[in-house]
């Protein structure tokens, strides 16, 4: 679409005088005044920050001579939508400090409004917790394993069913107390004592002598970091 453009001739003045017809055309169009008729606009292009009276017109950003966005002026700020717009499920990965977090991806610190405050924040629902491709039915489990489900512990104590059975031997100096053995007395006592008795194995399930037990690490070998997510925040700014 084209664009009409008027000009108004200036003057030269009475005490002017040719030299060249060159020159002439060069005096005439010196002196032409252009306008562009109707609300025609043109396009802000550069590193610097577009003066007030240009505000009515789309700057093309660029830093030190590279593309950076194209932004418009609104509500006090030179604007330009972030391309991945939040809240959404998307998730990264992040080994920084919560402090870089902030000015992370164009975000500033301080309260998230539509241009201002982190474009990023922490997703608290996986601390402690690592990631796991959902399925239909967790394997060895009745469990649907959709999206967010959580499932596991930290550490875990054998219960009975859980304990493979096995045997201990005591000596005879075990049983009959003498020694530090790994049977109580009253056991030693139900099977009686002396030279005629030279082993005895025992069957039992789980824990210690005393019916102790211990919970034991279930953590597979892990790394620290952060899960983030989007903000709110909808625009880059400057």
């Amino acid at each position: 679409m084209s664009t009409q453009v008027t000009f108004i001739p200036g003057q030269l003045g009475s005490a002017y005088c040719l030299t060249t017809f060159q020159q002439l055309n060069l005096d005439i169009i010196s002196q032409l005044e252009g306008y562009i008729s109707g609300n025609a606009s043109f396009i802000n292009f550069g590193n610097d920050t577009p003066d007030p009276e240009d505000r009515d017109k789309a700057w093309i950003r660029t830093i030190g001579g590279i593309y950076d966005k194209t932004y418009v002026f609104s509500d006090g700020y030179w604007a330009s939508p972030c391309p991945n717009p939040g809240p959404n499920g998307e998730r990264r990965i992040w080994t920084g400090t919560t402090v870089e977090l902030a000015t992370y991806d164009g975000g500033s610190a301080g309260v998230v409004t539509d241009y201002t405050g982190p474009m990023w924040e922490v997703d608290t629902t996986f601390e402690g917790r690592s990631p796991m491709g959902t399925v239909s039915t967790l394997p060895g489990t009745s469990i649907a394993f959709t999206v967010g489900t959580t499932y596991g512990e930290y550490n875990h104590t054998l219960i009975e069913a859980e304990t493979p059975k096995h045997t201990h031997t005591p000596t005879p100096a075990a049983m009959e107390g003498s020694g530090a053995g790994d049977i109580s007395p009253d056991v030693i006592s139900s099977f009686g004592s002396g030279p005629q008795v030279n082993t005895l194995t025992l069957s039992y399930f789980g824990g210690d002598v005393n019916g102790n037990t211990t919970a034991h690490n279930t953590i597979h070998p892990v790394i620290s970091t952060y899960f983030i997510k989007r903000t709110a925040r909808k625009y880059y700014t400057v």
